[in-house]
């Protein structure tokens, strides 16, 4: 792709980078490598050297992990516009995840040592990269305690409800596999727990599309 020209206006529209003065962006995009990945190609895996970390310009990666019984589940799934794997360069040796092409995925890869350089010489990228990590923080700590804490229905119930928003309604833009991944489950204890739901009269499933129909049920379950 023979975009280095359009490489700015990206780079100012990510929210890690938005504060930088135009030197600093420009040095930023001298250091940047553009890659692109088809879908299910795998971006790197869980133990590998973190060495570098990456802007998502289109797609969707999935970030992952196993337990030691070999069942997966989705940490977080970044978009369009989203870094991931900044905490890794920081944080330790290694990714603590493995990172998956949802679709054709075209990324921006910043490596390691270059990266560094640019945080020593302009300080309020170092007070993004500590916003962004108390971020993550919170995500984890807010993941772990529904995976181990919460009940497939309880996940389910909130995540009807954190996808509604102040409607009713919503259409699942994913497919319900996917859906079992995200919540850490399978296809068929999902599919049991909707239709519990639904025969309930909580909620109404038609395809892709869910309404809610007991509202105060659904926040019972959810807790």
């Amino acid at each position: 792709m023979s975009f280095k020209q359009e490489l700015i206006p990206i780079l100012k529209k990510c929210w890690l980078f938005s504060d930088l003065d135009q030197e600093a962006i420009n040095e930023l995009e001298a250091i940047s490598e553009y890659k692109k990945f088809l879908p299910q190609e795998t971006l790197f895996y869980a133990g590998d050297f973190a060495n570098r970390f990456y802007l998502i310009i289109e797609g969707n990666v999935d970030l992952i992990n196993s337990s030691d019984e070999g069942k997966e589940y989705l940490v977080r799934r970044v978009t369009k516009g989203q870094v991931f794997a900044e905490a890794a360069i920081f944080s330790g040796l290694e990714y603590p995840v493995t990172g998956i092409a949802k679709t054709e995925v075209e990324v921006l890869g910043f490596q390691k040592e270059n990266f560094f350089k640019l945080v020593k010489k302009y300080p309020e990228l170092s007070l993004k990269v500590i916003e962004i990590m108390s971020r993550l923080l919170r995500h984890m700590s807010s993941l772990i305690k529904c995976l181990s804490l919460e009940k497939v229905s309880s996940r389910l119930a909130s995540f009807i409800l954190s996808s509604a928003k102040d409607s009713m309604e919503f259409t699942l833009k994913f497919s319900k596999q996917d859906l079992a991944f995200q919540l850490g489950t399978v296809p068929e204890t999902l599919s049991r727990n909707l239709k519990k739901l639904q025969n309930n009269g909580v909620v109404k499933v038609s395809g892709n599309k869910i309404r809610i129909n007991d509202l105060k049920k659904l926040k019972e379950i959810a807790g």
